[in-house]
């Protein structure tokens, strides 16, 4: 029996890493179906696909095809952020053709769905291609419930949760930048986008200098390493859980506080990851708090029994 308990309670630790890891799941575009062998093939990266007709590019090194390899390619000459490879799009496309708002998108469904009320760090990096004579500040990540898709070329109008600082114009063509932001999930988000958002009139952009290969010379960027990521709050709660009579609190700090209604025959134990019991003690006060800081560094299960439930919460302390 114990030995049961023991593996039950090592499984929902390992429930908690899953939870805390990249829920973007091919996030540097190594792994792919086939290698690309032509231009527009970001459906060839496992998983990614482009959700209007835009063409953004899929660079790999075990293509044939040297025009879409890495580190060298048609646009220019840079290496992964991580691996053998990454993605390629144009953020706006200046042209005397009737290309107005023209748009490249790269989406891709995550893990899992993000869980509402948390808080989710995201980050992609990007470089302007050598081939590029004008850069943009405009390039965010947009994260939604559905899959977002159109049958024409268009700039999508939603408004990225995740963007680049408005004046930073990203010119920098040795180099990865990277950009960021926290996100607090309504619940349920599936999908992430990456692109500009913005049409042209409403797009900014600067000239730099190109370099001798202008195929892909407007605002054209590599993408790689992107991530979804579980992170802290903002007032230091690692977890939470709330509902009707019960509230659980577990702070960054070490501190847990426990919220009750009703006290009566309800306990609070913690283990750790190998089932053995590190605390236990009946709640004799409706508002309990404990400082579980003297405690080690490592993954731990939080048990709460009351007359009502019983309520088992996973964290990592690291201090």
């Amino acid at each position: 029996m114990k030995l049961k308990v023991t593996f039950c309670l090592i499984m929902l630790v390992i429930c908690f890493s899953v939870k805390a890891q990249n829920l973007v799941p091919n996030p540097s575009f190594e792994v792919y179906d086939t290698c690309p062998d032509d231009f527009a093939q970001i459906y060839k990266a496992s998983r990614w696909f482009q959700p209007t007709q835009g063409t953004p590019d899929y660079f790999h090194n075990c293509t044939i095809n040297s025009l879409l390899s890495t580190p060298n390619n048609i646009a220019g000459y840079q290496h992964p952020k991580t691996g053998s490879a990454y993605a390629g799009l144009s953020t706006f496309f200046n042209s005397p053709y009737n290309y107005e708002n023209y748009r490249e998108y790269i989406e891709i469904r995550l893990i899992e769905p993000l869980e509402s009320g948390y808080k989710y760090c995201v980050e992609f990096n990007v470089s302007l291609c050598d081939s590029a004579n004008y850069a943009t500040d405009d390039i965010g990540a947009y994260l939604s419930i559905d899959s977002i898709v159109s049958d024409t070329f268009i700039n999508f109008s939603y408004i990225p949760q995740i963007i680049n600082n408005q004046g930073n114009y990203i010119t920098d063509k040795l180099n990865w930048t990277l950009i960021s932001g926290e996100y607090f999930a309504n619940g349920g988000e599936k999908y992430i986008t990456i692109g500009n958002f913005n049409n042209d009139a409403n797009t900014d952009k600067i000239y730099v200098l190109s370099g001798s290969n202008d195929y892909l010379s407007d605002g054209y960027y590599y993408i790689d390493d992107i991530s979804v990521i579980l992170c802290d709050t903002t007032d230091g709660i690692l977890d939470n859980y709330s509902h009707n009579n019960m509230q659980i609190f577990i702070h960054s700090d070490g501190i847990i506080t426990v919220n009750l209604q009703n006290i009566s025959d309800s306990f609070i134990s913690i283990y750790n990851i190998i089932g053995q019991l590190i605390l236990s003690t009946k709640i004799n006060e409706k508002n309990l708090s404990i400082n579980f800081n003297n405690q080690a560094n490592g993954a731990y299960i939080l048990m709460v029994k009351s007359q009502e439930k019983v309520i088992t919460r996973n964290f990592i302390l690291n201090k």
